[in-house]
């Protein structure tokens, strides 16, 4: 794709409330207008301190990791 086609990094916006992840990117160019919004419900079991995103040719990555899941644990009946 052309690069007048791109939406740029300045233009993107990606937000967590709760475990709802919402991206948001707009982009205006002469008479062109696009406009993208999704918003994705995330397990409980996300990492939300490390969630990063990153933007290369026009492409976004958003990268989710899940929390370390703790082995059980046997717990004894007194």
């Amino acid at each position: 794709p052309s690069s007048s086609c791109l939406i740029q990094k300045e233009n993107v916006d990606i937000d967590l409330e709760g475990n709802i992840l919402k991206i948001r990117a707009e982009n205006r160019k002469k008479e062109n207008f696009y406009s993208f919004k999704r918003s994705l419900s995330l397990g409980s079991n996300i990492d939300a301190e490390n969630i990063s995103a990153e933007m290369k040719d026009g492409m976004l990555t958003v990268i989710i990791p899940k929390k370390e899941i703790k082995e059980s644990k046997k717990i004894t009946i007194n």
